[in-house]
C-alpha cells in the first residue's frame, strides 16, 4: 500500500536490552528537540501518543487539544514542529477540516492518527486532500513499555514525516512546460509504503527549472493515484499528474504511472501504457518502468528507490546502473519500510545511499552531471 503504517503492534514483550538496540538504529543526526502538538479528545489516547513519541528522546509533546477549533488556536500559539491530529473530533470540525484550517495560516507537518484503520487508502486520500502528510494507526496505551520496538517504529515514521515542510494550501504558479532537448535526462522513481510523504518532500524541493523529466511508480490501491498526484501538484513547482499514453516526458513534468497498467518510456521520451499481467504481483511495475528508462536514456537515466515493502524496482534500477546511468536509494533510517532500497543495494544496483532530506539536492547535482553525457551515449531515438 501507499502511505500507511509499516509498523505492527505485536503481542510479544521486548526487553530493555532490545529497546536499547532499537534505539541505536534511530537517526543519529544532531537535531533540536521536535516539538509535537497532540490533538485528541480522549486523555488515554493523548497519553498513548505522547508515550510512543517520547520513547525517542528527540520528541517532546508541548501541548494537547481536544477540539478542532482548539487545535487551530494551539498551533498558532505554540508553533509546534509537527501536529498529530485525530480524525474524529467532537463538535463541528473534524480532524480533516482542522488540518485545512491550520495549513491556511501556518506551514507545519500534520500527521493524521486514527483508531479506525479499516479503509486505509480512503483515509489516506482524505488526509492528503486536507493537506496532511500521512495517516497512521493510533498507538495503544503503554505501547512503549510493552512493545517498545513498535513505539520506536511509530516515532520513526513521525520523524520522517517531520522532514516534510508543507506549503500553505495556495496553488503555486507553474513555469511554462519545456520541450525536451534531444536525449535529455529522465529520472525514474519507485516507491511504496511511506512513499506519498517522501515523494511530496522530494518533489517539492526540486527547482522550477529542473532539467529532467520525472516518472514515478507509487504502489497504491486502485482509485487513489489521481488524488495523490493532485495533492503533490499543489506543493510542487513542477507539473505533477498521472501519465497518459503518448505523453512527453519533458523537463518540468512529473508523471505518475496510472492504476492497473504498466507504464514504460520509449526512446522518444514518450509514455507507453501496457495492459499485461502483473510482474511479480505488481501492476504498475517499477521494474518495467525503470528498465525502459535505462534502455531509452542509458547514461542519462537516473534511478531512485524510495521507502517501500518487498523488492519492486530493484531489477529495474540495476538495469539503469548496468547501462551507465546513476542510481540513488533512500537511507534506511529515513524510510518507513526499507525493504525496497535494501533489495536494490543487495543487487549492487545503487551508487549512493542518501537520507530523505538530501535526495532532492543530490538529484539536482546528478541530473546536471548526466546532462553533459554525449548524445551518442544517451540511448536510442526511435
Amino acid at each position: 500500500m501507499g502511505g500507511g503504517s509499516g509498523c505492527v503492534y505485536p503481542e510479544k514483550r521486548v526487553s530493555g536490552g532490545e529497546l536499547d538496540r532499537h534505539s541505536a538504529s534511530l537517526d543519529r543526526q544532531e537535531a533540536e528537540v521536535i516539538r509535537a502538538l497532540v490533538v485528541d479528545d480522549l486523555r488515554t489516547a493523548q497519553r498513548a501518543i505522547q508515550e510512543a513519541l517520547e520513547v525517542d528522546p528527540e520528541f517532546r509533546v508541548v501541548g494537547f487539544a481536544v477540539r478542532g477549533e482548539e487545535a487551530v488556536a494551539e498551533v498558532m500559539k505554540l508553533r509546534p514542529d509537527v501536529v498529530l491530529m485525530d480524525i474524529r473530533l467532537p463538535g463541528g470540525m473534524d480532524g480533516f477540516e482542522a488540518a485545512r484550517r491550520v495549513l491556511q495560516e501556518h506551514s507545519v507537518p500534520i500527521v493524521m492518527v486514527t483508531a479506525s484503520y479499516d479503509d486505509e487508502e480512503m483515509l489516506l486520500k482524505r488526509s492528503l486532500e486536507a493537506g496532511a502528510l500521512d495517516v497512521l494507526p493510533k498507538p495503544p496505551l503503554l505501547l512503549s513499555r510493552r512493545h517498545p520496538e513498535a513505539a520506536l517504529c511509530f516515532a520513526r515514521q513521525v520523524k520522517v514525516l517531520c522532514r516534510v515542510r508543507p506549503t500553505p494550501r495556495r496553488r503555486r504558479v507553474k513555469p511554462p512546460r519545456r520541450s525536451p532537448a534531444s536525449g535529455s535526462p529522465i529520472v525514474a522513481v519507485a516507491s511504496s509504503t511511506g512513499g506519498p510523504s517522501a515523494l511530496s518532500y522530494i518533489l517539492s524541493e526540486l527547482p522550477p527549472d529542473f532539467p529532467a523529466g520525472v516518472v514515478v511508480v507509487q504502489h497504491m490501491a486502485k482509485g487513489f493515484i489521481e488524488g495523490l498526484a493532485a495533492s503533490i501538484d499543489e506543493r510542487c513547482p513542477l507539473e505533477v499528474r498521472v501519465g497518459e499514453e503518448g505523453d512527453e516526458v519533458a523537463p518540468g513534468v512529473v508523471l505518475f504511472a496510472p492504476d492497473g497498467v504498466h507504464m514504460a518510456v520509449d526512446g522518444r521520451a514518450r509514455v507507453r501504457l501496457r495492459d499485461g499481467p502483473p510482474l511479480r504481483a505488481f501492476r504498475p511495475s517499477a521494474d518495467i518502468l525503470l528498465s525502459s528508462v535505462a534502455e531509452a536514456r542509458g547514461p542519462r537515466a537516473v534511478g531512485v528507490i524510495l521507502t517501500g515493502m518487498l523488492d519492486d524496482g530493484a531489477r529495474g534500477i540495476k538495469a539503469i546502473r548496468d547501462r551507465g546511468g546513476r542510481t540513488i536509494a533512500q537511507e534506511a533510517s529515513t524510510c518507513v519500510v526499507a525493504s525496497m532500497p535494501q533489495a536494490a543495494i543487495a543487487l549492487d544496483a545503487v551508487d549512493e545511499v542518501i537520507p530523505l532530506e538530501r535526495i532532492a539536492e543530490e538529484l539536482v547535482r546528478t541530473v546536471r552531471e548526466v546532462s553533459d553525457v554525449s548524445e551518442d551515449q544517451a540511448g536510442p531515438e526511435r
